[in-house]
């Protein structure tokens, strides 16, 4: 990647750099109007920011001076968005796949930042959140899009969330299985 791009892209980046897994670049999607508003994110929709959607646009130039030959997006709307802007821009498909959501906060999500204990729900991994999920099907199913992003081709785009991409960063670590220690790398991220 441009070095200046990526910084670029960092910049405007609200919460986690772009990384590699194994070769395919795993973006976070755009400031979105819930993170610009100190707001818990979960799965609920949220549109972009201004920012948000000139971050889209560089990583779609990006995309388009790369080659990539599709972006690929979770189902949440605001990686949709980001995905949209990424396609229109670098002429590309844009293709959902949903094991690359956000861990489903349930009620948490909306409210203001830092309502969502994460220490305390990984503590207690089998528990749901009111109307969400547990961290032990968050991380199940963080292997299986782990898994797929490896096996994916280097030239789709892949655009998440923060949670996703830091539990992609641990289990980097851990050799793509979850334990204790991909947990105290996910909680340090």
């Amino acid at each position: 990647m441009d070095t200046n791009l990526e910084q670029e892209i960092k910049k405007d980046s609200p919460k986690v750099a772009p990384i590699k897994v194994d070769g395919t670049e795993v973006f976070e999607h755009g400031e979105d109007t819930a993170t610009a508003e100190g707001i818990e994110n979960g799965v609920k929709p949220t549109n972009l920011t201004a920012k948000g959607r000139e971050y889209a646009k560089e990583v779609g130039l990006h995309a388009k001076e790369a080659e990539k030959k599709k972006v690929v997006s979770s189902a949440v709307q605001r990686a949709k968005e980001t995905a949209t802007i990424i396609s229109k821009t670098a002429k590309i498909p844009h293709e959902i796949n949903k094991t690359l959501n956000t861990w489903n906060i349930g009620d948490f999500d909306g409210d203001k930042q830092g309502s969502f204990d994460e220490k305390y729900w990984t503590s207690n991994p089998d528990k749901e959140p009111p109307n969400g999920e547990s961290f032990n099907s968050f991380t199940g199913r963080m292997e299986r899009a782990y898994k797929h992003t490896l096996a994916a081709p280097k030239s789709e785009q892949i655009i998440t969330h923060s949670k996703v991409t830091r539990a992609f960063l641990a289990l980097r670590e851990t050799g793509g299985k979850w334990n204790d220690k991909t947990t105290k790398l996910f909680l340090s991220l």
